[in-house]
C-alpha cells in the first residue's frame, strides 16, 4: 500500500517538474521575444532620427568648414554641430552589440585642425568625406538601414587621415 502511494507521489512530482520546466521555457521565450522587439524598435527609431537629422548636421558641419567660425567660442560652434553625430554614434554603439568601436568623437579635433591649417587640398578632401557621409544617409531610394551605420562611421573616421 505504501509502495502504491509512493509511486503516485513520485509520478505527481515528476509531472509537477515537467510543468515547471515548460513554464520556464515559455517565460524565457516570451522575455527573449520582448527584448528582440524592443531592440528592433530602438534600431528603427535610431534610423528614422538619423535619416531626418543627420543630413542637417552634416550640412552644418560642411558650412563651418567652408566658413570657419573665428574668435572666442569658435570651437563651441563646432561642438554644437558635432554633438548630434556623437549622440547618434553612442546610440548605435549601445544597440549594435558587436563591440566594434570607432573614434568618432576624436574626429572633431581633426576637423578643426584641418580647417585651421589653411591647406585647401585637405579642406577639399574633408568636404568630400562629409559629402560621402551625407550620401550614405540621404540615399534617394530611402533605404538607409541599421547595418549602414558602420559604413557611415568608417567614412567619418577617414577624417583622421587628413590630419597626419
Amino acid at each position: 500500500m505504501f509502495e502504491k502511494l509512493r509511486t503516485v507521489i513520485r509520478s505527481h512530482i515528476t509531472c509537477f517538474r515537467i510543468i515547471v520546466v515548460a513554464l520556464l521555457v515559455v517565460l524565457i521565450a516570451s522575455v527573449q521575444a520582448d527584448c528582440q522587439m524592443r531592440l528592433h524598435i530602438a534600431r528603427t527609431d535610431l534610423v528614422a532620427d538619423t535619416v531626418s537629422q543627420m543630413p542637417i548636421m552634416l550640412d552644418n558641419i560642411r558650412y563651418d568648414v567652408e566658413n570657419p567660425p573665428s574668435g572666442a567660442g569658435a570651437e563651441r560652434i563646432y561642438d554644437v554641430n558635432w554633438s548630434y553625430l556623437l549622440s547618434c554614434y553612442r546610440r548605435w554603439y549601445d544597440l549594435n552589440m558587436t563591440g566594434k568601436t570607432y573614434p568618432v568623437g576624436l574626429q572633431l579635433a581633426h576637423v578643426i585642425s584641418v580647417v585651421e591649417s589653411g591647406d585647401e587640398q585637405k579642406k577639399e578632401e574633408l568636404l568630400r568625406i562629409l559629402d560621402e557621409a551625407e550620401a550614405i544617409v540621404t540615399d534617394p531610394e530611402g533605404t538607409f538601414e541599421f547595418d549602414e551605420f558602420e559604413t557611415l562611421f568608417q567614412t567619418i573616421c577617414r577624417i583622421e587621415e587628413l590630419d597626419a
